[in-house]
């Protein structure tokens, strides 16, 4: 499965759960306003919770991004082996 199908997949049971959520347990405590407000305002709340979350993993994970020594070395060569052979066709042009 994708990620596009799996993200959609989530999307839908987030969205049928808050449905569900929204039916059962407010429809429980109709009696006092406070806990209606309370419980409605839950899954926004979770939902602003995760995103802080998911953006703090992502700094993180950007902020610690491992370093590759080998990489950077041979991407240094082949740029060198490239100006190098660039060098040499604009000699045999001018030649």
């Amino acid at each position: 499965m994708n990620d596009l199908k799996k993200g959609k997949l989530v999307s839908a049971l987030f969205m049928a759960w808050s449905a569900l959520y929204m039916v059962v347990v407010v429809a429980s405590f109709l009696q006092d306003s406070k806990w209606i407000q309370m419980v409605v305002s839950t899954p926004g709340y979770l939902l602003v919770v995760f995103g802080c979350y998911s953006l703090s993993a992502v700094g993180f994970g950007l902020a610690t991004f491992p370093e590759c020594p080998q990489a950077m070395r041979d991407l240094c060569e082949e740029i060198k082996a490239a100006k190098d052979d660039l060098s040499d066709r604009r000699k045999k042009r001018s030649n």
